[in-house]
């Protein structure tokens, strides 16, 4: 599937920029990575939002915005409580943006979502804005459809086995 290749090079990228930004701190070259990195998250996550529109899949995007200025730590923790989350729900897409990162189309998404860099880290979900760092567990009770993401061979139990 086209869709589900695409997050994965996404996700794949993300872990390549996250290491870059670490250790390249104010290195062009990961500026313009990111630049373009971002473009495809947004240009993915209103493909999200047009399938779940149209198909009534069961996607579930998540926009994050963080900042690298100032160290801020509470960024660095929520960025592990979500590369988690991707990989406890498969199905939720997690998009994530430099708040200072100077690009247009993002710049638009932060004013549409209401955006504050004194109130970083940020997430969206389902088109609501929550500021802060947030546990695994307050993610999943701000929004309760995520729990039902869990891919099927963890929902379902095993039959038909006998202990010998």
């Amino acid at each position: 599937d086209g869709a589900e290749n695409l997050s994965k090079e996404l996700n794949e990228l993300a872990e390549k920029i996250s290491y870059s930004e670490a250790n390249l701190k104010g290195n062009e070259e990961v500026t313009e990575l990111k630049r373009y990195y971002s473009i495809l998250q947004i240009k993915d996550y209103l493909l999200a939002k047009k399938i779940n529109e149209k198909c009534k899949s069961n996607i579930i995007p998540l926009l994050y915005f963080y900042t690298t200025a100032n160290n801020c730590t509470e960024c660095t923790k929520q960025g592990y409580v979500l590369t988690e989350l991707r990989e406890k729900y498969p199905n939720l897409r997690i998009y994530s943006f430099d708040y200072n990162l100077d690009l247009s189309a993002l710049n638009a998404m932060i004013r549409i979502y209401k955006i504050d860099d004194t109130k970083l880290p940020a997430i969206v979900l389902k088109e609501r804005t929550f500021t802060g760092f947030k546990t695994i567990e307050d993610i999943e009770k701000l929004e309760p459809s995520i729990t039902k993401l869990l891919p099927k061979e963890d929902t379902k139990t095993v039959e038909g086995t006998k202990k010998k």
